[in-house]
């Protein structure tokens, strides 16, 4: 074995046997490498840079020893962390949310007030329906009961030629004839005729027709005192329909 290449050593393994291993000479490089032109000169200090942005610490961070945060600040920083998220991922959902709700309430508001309008016309037409219809019936019967006045009259004239009868069977026949007359004036009474024959009465132009005239009796010649014109006589009675007047007494007057 040479010296200086290789370097002997023992060890015990259970015997007396000699290991022998080889020594890898170490190699001594006394080059110097050469410095390498980079575009930046050698011996200048580099130029100062701005400090590194740090973020604020978060949520893991707060555990770190020696970190200004206090011991309950990790779970406020957790709890900040999860609204911000919340926030951040439900605000264009509220956004389209309350644009949303503001047109949908503008249409509601317009709806309302349409339906108001359309309410209020309907209420109008109703009542105007009605009064049409009041009014028709009102005409209708005024109609009839106009026809009915000259069959009035008939059996007034009718009733007062009999009962100036002196014979027996032509009385029992004018109150026959009477009671059937008293029915009808009734019933039609009932309906908002009203007749008006009486005598003595102030004279009234506007139910009373005068078609005649007689002078007053008694009068004091040298009285200067007005005399009021009264119904002397009824020729024909006169009616009047629910406070209306249909036709004006048939009159003299006296005075």
């Amino acid at each position: 074995m040479e010296e200086g290449n290789t370097q002997s050593s023992r060890r015990h393994d259970g015997g007396d046997r000699t290991v022998n291993r080889p020594m890898t000479p170490e190699v001594v490089d006394d080059e110097t490498p050469e410095p390498v032109d980079d575009g930046i000169a050698v011996g200048v200090p580099p130029a100062p840079t701005s400090a590194p942005f740090t973020h604020p610490p978060t949520a893991s961070q707060s555990s770190v020893p020696g970190s200004p945060l206090g011991p309950g600040s990790k779970e406020q920083l957790e709890k900040l962390e999860r609204a911000v998220d919340a926030v951040d991922a439900g605000y264009p959902e509220q956004l389209e949310y309350a644009e949303r709700l503001e047109r949908l309430t503008a249409e509601r508001d317009e709806y309302l007030g349409a339906l108001q309008r359309l309410q209020a016309d309907f209420e109008n037409y109703r009542k105007r329906v009605l009064r049409q219809s009041d009014e028709q019936s009102a005409r209708g019967a005024l109609g009839l009961v106009e026809k009915l006045l000259p069959v009035l009259d008939t059996l007034d004239l009718a009733h007062d030629h009999l009962t100036s009868s002196v014979q027996s069977s032509v009385r029992e026949e004018a109150d026959a004839l009477g009671q059937a007359r008293l029915q009808l004036l009734d019933l039609l009474t009932k309906e908002g005729l009203e007749r008006f024959d009486e005598v003595g009465v102030e004279f009234d132009p506007v139910i009373h027709d005068a078609v005649a005239h007689s002078e007053p009796q008694d009068v004091d010649p040298s009285s200067s005192a007005v005399q009021q014109s009264v119904v002397d006589e009824v020729m024909r009675a006169g009616y009047r329909w629910r406070g209306q007047v249909l036709r004006p007494a048939m009159v003299r007057v006296r005075g």
